[in-house]
């Protein structure tokens, strides 16, 4: 049987977005006859080590930063939490000038206990292959210093995210990020024995500096299309079906997803006793929202806050229209659209440049509509929103038809890729 070590950042039960593509591609493995185990990060209520759904699981310490913040939240006094948690963002950024010279690796000791318990796991289960996943860069780093001790074992690193190509850190210049995200991924790409990179990142990764790794490149796509089922009980949403239910789920941010624009929209349209709002996420758009909601305009909102993913799932499988907002980040895909597509609801996308990566998808699938953000046309976005609700309320696509189109958004095709590899040795 062949032994595959995941390496990544957060996992289930406490899944990042790039945990939740890698559960994907675990039972896909799986599938196949693959045996899976995974190394992510230990956070509060986690243990080393679990068993899930006859997966492995073993995890490392996270940074003392958040593990920090964690305790933090024990505090009952307001101000003592507040003044506890701002000097632990000094602490942490004075940290981030002293390893400035390293970035974004800041923190090594991190990095190490990952590849001290990875090397630990390899000599036990002889693993054919690692499969390291970014972000974070250390679980790369752990992975390239396991293939420089066991070199019979097949690296893989898997770009979710691009290093040299992602979000610019705040005080940075795009260049800058290229530059230092170059010198890394030239580390680390001659070490791997295979790069997976997204398909929203060929551009990027076709330019000439990597002409020199283009045997090694292996172009995959999100892999998150998969049939959503309802998990009812506790996870229940309960809407109100007498009304048209309108969700969005996901973290809103102001420098990269912003709600604005569409909180705009919404507040013109006249269908407060008609039309429903939901929004399932955290983020840092709290205020902008509830100042939406304190004028009663428009749309009604429902604010929910961050929530489990089974519910959020529930919420997009019960909603009648999803709404989703583009990045500021033209290689950055929001990994939730395929979990969208996948529900064959009509689905209302918001974009702020025309490189927005979601639109090939988007633009293929057939209940869609998309609306730039020209604040010169809100009127027209407010027609064409009222207009397709309107057209397109209670329709729904087969999820068969949706997979026939969107293939290379199963984990298929880089499960396929892994095991061609090792079967190589």
């Amino acid at each position: 049987m062949k032994k595959i070590l995941i390496i990544l950042g957060s996992y289930f039960p406490k899944p990042s977005a790039n945990g939740i593509c890698v559960k994907q591609i675990v039972e896909e493995f799986k599938s196949r006859g693959v045996d899976v185990s995974i190394l992510a990060t230990q956070t509060k209520g986690l243990s080393e080590h679990e068993i899930i759904e006859d997966v492995n699981i073993f995890r490392v310490k996270s940074r003392w930063f958040y593990r920090a913040l964690e305790f933090s939240e024990g505090y009952k006094q307001n101000n003592v939490k507040w003044i506890f948690q701002k000097l632990l963002l000094f602490i942490n950024k004075f940290k981030n000038i002293l390893f400035f010279p390293t970035w974004p690796l800041i923190s090594p000791i991190y990095t190490y206990r990952y590849y001290k318990k990875a090397s630990e796991l390899h000599k036990q289960y002889k693993y054919d292959g690692i499969l390291s996943v970014y972000t974070p860069i250390d679980s790369l780093i752990a992975g390239a210093l396991i293939k420089r001790k066991y070199t019979d074992v097949k690296l893989m690193l898997y770009f979710l995210d691009t290093l040299s190509g992602g979000v610019v850190p705040k005080g940075f210049s795009r260049k800058w990020l290229e530059k230092r995200g170059y010198r890394w991924d030239e580390k680390l790409f001659n070490i791997a024995d295979t790069i997976f990179v997204m398909k929203s990142h060929e551009h990027h990764y076709s330019k000439e500096r990597y002409d020199k790794f283009r045997n090694k490149i292996k172009i995959v796509d999100i892999p998150l299309l998969r049939k959503l089922k309802n998990t009812y009980g506790k996870y229940e949403v309960n809407f109100n079906k007498e009304k048209i239910n309108i969700v969005y789920t996901g973290t809103l941010l102001k420098h990269i997803k912003n709600p604005t624009y569409i909180l705009n929209v919404f507040k013109n349209i006249k269908k407060n006793n008609q039309w429903n709002f939901h929004i399932f996420g955290g983020g840092d758009c709290d205020d902008l929202i509830d100042k939406y909601i304190k004028r009663g305009e428009g749309v009604s909102v429902i604010k929910y806050g961050h929530v489990d993913s089974k519910i959020a799932i529930n919420a997009m499988l019960d909603s009648d229209i999803l709404i989703n907002i583009g990045s500021t980040v033209d290689t950055q895909i929001p990994s939730k659209i395929f979990e969208y597509m996948a529900t064959g609801k009509p689905i209302i996308s918001f974009y702020k440049y025309d490189t927005e990566p979601s639109m090939p998808y988007l633009n293929n699938y057939p209940l869609s509509l998309l609306i730039k953000e020209d604040w010169d046309k809100v009127d027209e976005s407010i027609r064409l929103t009222v207009d397709f609700i309107n057209k397109y309320n209670g329709k729904s696509i087969n999820y068969s038809e949706i997979k026939d189109s969107y293939r290379n958004n199963t984990p298929e095709l880089l499960v396929k890729y892994v095991v061609q590899l090792i079967d190589k040795q």
